[in-house]
């Protein structure tokens, strides 16, 4: 509309010959009384600008463009409340932890991430998306699946299409080996909210811990030629090789991977991948250069397990897990299904830890 179209139809809503105003950026003055900065917000143009900054640098997904988008986020909140700033916040407070980042440790960052999902609520009380995010952070941090499927629950009775909600159920789905609802769940995050790269590719990732490595590879190639250089893409692309049996063409994505950015998940799937095809001193460097990848808040022994686990050191790889475990470590809840734990299986110690995470043994 042209600015004479709203003014007119202003004018309908309130009648007469009032005067209206307007300042740029900011919205139209229905009294003479009430300043335009006033009724409309004094910081709704900087915070629109702060957060498209932040949505950018998210969206990147390093470590260096994470901590970026924080603080953006941060900024933006300053000026006020706003739904979309404390979703992505809260979710990239939960991922300073993750396993992937490890720049804060989780005892702190999922606090953090739920003190500031109260805060939304407080001023959203029907925020579907803070719903689904606090339903995350109570599976991976406590592991508890009834609070996290009630949110959920919520989250869906709020909005059916909030793709933070179907970003999260596709995760806590394929982890319980609900394969075929976890699978629909990310095709329509990724429908929902196709501007973004990491949920785009959690369908791969997805596929591959449901058994479809074939088709999880073909998909992984195609999101590439989109959206590469993308870190995780590369990642993910390796999983589905690994996931194949192909070892030698894993290790070409992790090393394109740690090429844009040095996640320590990869180093450990990278060592994983080369024990595997008979280079076991190749794993073992993995091991080292996964203490040197900086900044770090903590080395994930996840990691370790993964190595571990490629050259046949079962204790060590049980140990590793059972330490990753203490770290809180979020992947855990994919122990049932992700095929590089294969060959742990068997063992009561892998069983015990399965059950320590709220997962079935059966």
């Amino acid at each position: 509309l042209f600015r004479s179209d709203v003014i007119k139809e202003l004018r309908k809503i309130v009648g007469g010959d009032a005067p209206i105003k307007s300042a740029r950026g900011k919205g139209y003055r229905l009294r003479s009384d009430v300043p335009v900065t006033d009724a409309a917000g004094p910081s709704v143009y900087q915070s629109d600008q702060l957060k498209a900054i932040a949505l950018d640098r998210m969206n990147v997904f390093t470590r260096q463009s994470l901590l970026s988008s924080i603080e953006k986020y941060e900024e933006a909140l300053r000026l006020g409340p706003d739904a979309e700033a404390y979703a992505n916040l809260a979710l990239s407070y939960v991922n300073q932890g993750h396993t992937g980042f490890c720049l804060d440790v989780p005892q702190r960052s999922i606090p953090k991430a739920r003190a500031l999902l109260a805060e939304a609520l407080r001023h959203y009380p029907k925020f579907s998306s803070a719903f689904a995010i606090r339903g995350l952070t109570y599976a991976i941090y406590e592991n508890d699946w009834t609070k996290a499927d009630a949110d959920l629950r919520r989250a869906f009775e709020l909005n059916v299409d909030d793709e933070f909600a179907h970003m999260v159920s596709a995760h806590l789905d394929v982890a319980r080996q609900r394969f075929d609802s976890g699978i629909e769940h990310a095709r329509r995050a990724a429908q929902l909210d196709w501007r973004t790269p990491m949920t785009i590719f959690t369908v791969p990732w997805m596929l591959v811990l449901s058994g479809q490595a074939d088709e999880a590879l073909r998909e992984c190639e195609a999101a590439l030629k989109l959206f590469d250089p993308f870190a995780v893409g590369h990642i993910v692309c390796g999983y589905a090789w690994d996931a194949l049996g192909v070892p030698l063409k894993a290790i070409e994505e992790y090393e394109k991977s740690i090429e844009i950015a040095d996640f320590a998940e990869a180093y450990g799937s990278l060592g994983h991948a080369y024990a595997k095809a008979g280079d076991a001193r190749a794993a073992e460097e993995c091991l080292r250069k996964l203490r040197e990848v900086e900044p770090l808040a903590y080395v994930p022994a996840y990691c370790d397990a993964l190595v571990y686990v490629g050259l046949g050191e079962t204790d060590k790889a049980l140990d590793a897990l059972e330490t990753a475990h203490s770290q809180k470590c979020e992947w855990l809840t994919f122990l049932n299904v992700d095929p590089r734990w294969t060959p742990l299986r068997g063992d009561p110690r892998f069983a015990a830890l399965v059950r320590r995470v709220g997962l079935s043994t059966g």
